[in-house]
């Protein structure tokens, strides 16, 4: 069943017609789409490619991409080392950690540090930590390595008192 043709609503009134694009939209094409799943990350500061604190291997200095003044590199470094001293096991790689431990880090480094959140899923906050990590895994395990040494240097001496008795 149609309506009658005086019941119609025109999609378009037929005095009016479509607006005009302007030059400028004619020249550069329709605008862009925004999706709703667009996120914000389209505008964080991106991880460079490469691993860090590999400069001559592909990689990169993370002091040098961050381009941030000296004083505050070393003092963001200062105190996410510090959280990762206290948070985290140091003999274990960051995958390794607990989940809820390297929030915890995350979290109050970016408390502290709000402009952390400017780099894209934090890469920036995870490359300090990742380094820390690696730092402080080599220096337990030459910490380990020396008690080897002087613990067998010293039943040595041992053994060579008792035989010389």
């Amino acid at each position: 069943m149609s309506l009658p043709r005086s019941q119609h609503i025109p999609l378009i009134p037929p005095s009016t017609s479509p607006p005009q694009k302007s030059l400028e939209a004619r020249k550069h094409g329709p605008p862009a789409l925004v999706f709703e799943d667009d996120s914000d990350d389209d505008f964080l500061i991106p991880k460079p490619l490469g691993e860090v604190g590999r400069p001559g291997r592909g990689g990169y200095s993370l002091f040098e991409v961050l381009s941030w003044p000296r004083r505050k590199y070393d003092k963001v470094k200062r105190y996410i080392n510090k959280l990762v001293e206290d948070n985290l096991d140091c003999e274990l790689p960051m995958s390794e950690q607990r989940a809820v431990n390297v929030k915890k880090v995350r979290d109050d480094a970016v408390l502290k540090y709000s402009f952390l959140k400017e780099y894209s899923g934090l890469w920036a906050l995870d490359d300090f930590i990742r380094n820390h990590l690696k730092y402080q895994k080599s220096v337990l395990r030459k910490q380990k390595l020396e008690k080897i040494a002087a613990d067998a240097r010293g039943a040595t001496e041992q053994g060579t008192k008792r035989t010389a008795k």
